[in-house]
């Protein structure tokens, strides 16, 4: 009995908090969550960010420090205020492209094996910058930033970055590292502006070889401080090509060539977006100079996850994207443009649609 009374009470209680929180909204009508933003810097240390370098201090415990690139410098930042350089490392002119090549975590046993076990190195990250000098000539930089996994302490890694090589180059842009498998020689393959003809370093500095393309290629740039190395990837004009990075020699054939449908412009494709990865999807895009591309990349390459979007890519014509930061996000003459995830399918979001956000004007 008194179980009874107790459950009607509780009961009577919910019913009435309901009535007044709903009678209280239809006088109080539903608004937009707002919060007062308080500066907290009117300045910081000048630069573009090539990437945040994510340091191993402790179990599950990483460091994170920002990399910027300037007119002379690249600059290892304290933290994301970007108020305080740890390490500023001299180039000899203005960098052309900067890549930051993460490679303890990235080399394995090959061919790949399940569940075989990362390999160590004592060089944790390379950073390779091609500059313009002031005499004219191209430059290739590498810089090398030690592991910080044998004392769990980044700012000693840090302080011990070195300068590994600068060699002359007729090279303007980085594609990305070949070879950085277990008992390979690491290449960093270099396109030159006519985009028909590729330079191929050691980490030495050492010139390799030189190939000729036999066409233009456009390549997507590698994404800095990624612990993956994602697929090589390049535009012809006509088709998406899929490339192998663990080549011993590369030579460039693809290991998959992907027919958009239609002819674009090299010279005015944009093919630099960064790729955004999640557990459920990954995109990359292409604009050919006519349309909007957005690959879905776990169809692109092997595959790492299972999507339940079949399609390999979305094509949207007349939008024409900027460069970005995210694949979801494309800033384009007329206003900011969002396409949701790809492979969403099973939540109900329109995942091959893109809406229009905002006028830019």
């Amino acid at each position: 009995m008194k179980n009874k009374k107790l459950f009607i009470v509780l009961v009577s209680t919910l019913a009435l908090a309901g009535v007044a929180f709903f009678s209280y909204k239809l006088i109080f009508p539903w608004r937009p969550h707002t919060q007062k933003l308080k500066l907290a810097y009117d300045s910081r240390i000048s630069g573009d960010l090539v990437c945040v370098l994510k340091f191993y201090v402790q179990e599950n415990t990483f460091s994170k420090r920002p990399i910027l690139i300037s007119d002379n410098a690249i600059k290892i930042c304290e933290d994301s205020a970007l108020q305080k350089v740890l390490r500023e490392l001299p180039i000899p002119g203005r960098a052309l492209q900067t890549y930051v090549y993460i490679r303890d975590g990235q080399i394995y046993e090959f061919p790949p094996k399940e569940g075989t076990e990362y390999l160590s190195y004592d060089d944790y990250a390379h950073i390779f910058s091609i500059c313009k000098t002031g005499n004219g000539t191209n430059s290739l930089v590498s810089y090398v930033v030690p592991s910080s996994h044998k004392d769990k302490n980044d700012l000693k890694a840090i302080s011990g970055t070195y300068k590994s090589f600068e060699v002359p180059t007729d090279a303007t842009r980085i594609i990305t590292v070949f070879n950085d498998i277990a008992g390979g020689i690491p290449l960093v393959a270099c396109q030159h502006d006519d985009l028909k003809h590729i330079s191929f370093y050691d980490f030495k500095g050492k010139f390799v070889k030189s190939l000729d393309l036999q066409k233009q290629i456009l390549f997507r740039k590698p994404v800095s401080g990624s612990f993956t190395q994602s697929d090589c990837l390049g535009y012809d004009g006509d088709n998406l090509l899929v490339f192998d990075y663990y080549e011993s020699d590369p030579v460039f054939k693809p290991t998959k060539t992907i027919p958009l449908g239609q002819t674009g412009t090299i010279s005015k494709a944009t093919f630099d977006i960064a790729i955004h990865y999640n557990i459920d999807n990954a995109s990359a895009s292409l604009y050919d100079g006519k349309s909007t591309f957005i690959f879905n990349f776990y169809l692109i390459g092997n595959g790492y996850y299972k999507t339940d979007d079949d399609n390999i890519f979305y094509k949207f014509d007349g939008i024409e994207y900027n460069k970005s930061i995210s694949s979801y996000y494309f800033p384009t003459k007329v206003g900011l443009y969002y396409l949701p995830p790809l492979g969403y399918k099973r939540y109900g979001i329109n995942y091959n649609g893109i809406i229009y956000l905002a006028s830019t004007k």
